[in-house]
């Protein structure tokens, strides 16, 4: 049972780790399996990265899991994803995606070629061909494509498809009309909701989660000011079972460091909001920085949360080397812990994520506590 008491107890539902453990207990434990999601935010707030990080996790807990990934922006770039540590041969980048009944005949493709191997598996017998694409000719024949190729489905199977982004595709109708006719977009909402609809239960019990990420943009003759909207209307958000909103911090959002006289900016401080969340309790929000070429700084993060948060926790992390992050005296000196941490080697490393996750998650819920009535009304 999860230690988190903010975490909706649903035995059935498996968590995966979105690399902050900020966003973790956020969210309740994590991202779920077989789950629609979706990642919400302004132009270069770190929506890819958040995408990519939830790969790199959903590889380490699941090895013999298989990841779609679906760039129609073009933002993925594989040498990053390597640098912070993502096998980029395990995933498999889908091409010829352009529109919503594209999207959509692939994941009806992923979800058949599933339900006829455990159907065959259940007849102890391997699928011949045929049994697989049986159910996918119909839709398969109006495009003429196959988007994915054959995999593996072991007993243990989970799945992560993700779309970067919703905003990036059109819809069949659109393509075909002239570009001086005008629209207001709505077929492609349509196409999404229908989408959702007839395949948001199916994949729920294939262990198929599905990331589709949103480009937000501000509202043209908005009455408010800074009102921000998405492309594919509603749909997304009906269906998702999480939905994160990321923003660049108002305040020195920019990360800056300064080596021999030269200044540059090496990341960003990101804040992320969960206002829609079916597995955990909503309106929690999560800050974390992200660095370039190394991904989410969770530690600096989480040591950063519990000095303005939860302060008494920071006396439970030991010492890097012979440096600590609260001295004899009581001072914080998070700059310095942390230099001496990125010089350790990479198992010492990991170990020391592991550690101040550990405890960021305790002060998290040592505080949600204090909110609980401690009773029940039934």
């Amino acid at each position: 049972m999860s230690d988190n008491i903010y975490r909706v107890e649903e035995p059935e539902v498996e968590f995966f780790s979105t690399g902050s453990q900020g966003l973790d207990n956020a969210l309740g434990e994590g991202w779920p399996s077989s789950r629609l999601l979706n990642i919400q935010g302004d132009s270069s707030s770190g929506k890819t990265l958040l995408a990519e990080e939830a790969v790199a996790n959903h590889m380490a807990k699941w090895p013999t899991g298989k990841i779609w990934y679906v760039d129609a922006e073009a933002t993925f770039i594989e040498e990053y994803a390597r640098n912070i540590g993502i096998d980029t041969s395990k995933i498999e980048f889908v091409e010829g995606i352009y529109t919503v009944e594209d999207w959509f005949r692939m994941l009806e493709e992923i979800n058949n070629h599933v339900d006829a191997t455990i159907e065959a598996r259940g007849k102890k017998k391997k699928p011949k061909k045929s049994e697989v694409d049986e159910e996918e000719k119909e839709e398969e024949n109006k495009s003429g494509l196959i988007y994915v190729q054959p995999f593996e489905v072991p007993e243990d199977f989970h799945g992560l498809i993700i779309l970067d982004s919703i905003d990036a595709i059109s819809d069949e109708s659109e393509m075909g009309r002239d570009i001086g006719e005008g629209s207001y977009g709505g077929d492609k909402a349509k196409k999404f909701s229908q989408a959702f609809r007839r395949l948001n239960s199916r994949i729920s019990n294939k262990n198929i989660t599905v990331i589709g990420i949103s480009q937000l943009r501000d509202m043209v003759n908005s009455p408010v000011p800074g009102v921000k909207i998405r492309s594919g209307g509603k749909a997304i958000e009906f269906y998702s079972s999480i939905v994160v909103r990321l923003a660049e911090t108002k305040t020195q959002s920019k990360i800056k460091r300064t080596e021999k006289g030269a200044e540059r900016i090496v990341g960003l401080h990101v804040e992320a909001s969960c206002n829609k969340n079916k597995v955990g309790r909503p309106y929690r929000k999560a800050k974390f920085k992200i660095l370039f070429e190394y991904g989410i700084d969770d530690m600096t993060s989480n040591l950063e949360w519990m000095e303005e948060e939860n302060p008494a926790y920071l006396k439970k992390v030991s010492p890097a080397g012979d440096v600590s992050v609260v001295n004899e005296k009581g001072a914080v000196n998070i700059n310095t812990y942390m230099k001496r941490v990125f010089a350790l080697s990479q198992e010492e490393h990991k170990a020391k994520r592991k550690e101040i996750a550990d405890i960021t998650r305790e002060a998290w819920n040592e505080i949600e506590a204090r909110f609980t009535l401690g009773v029940k009304k039934y």
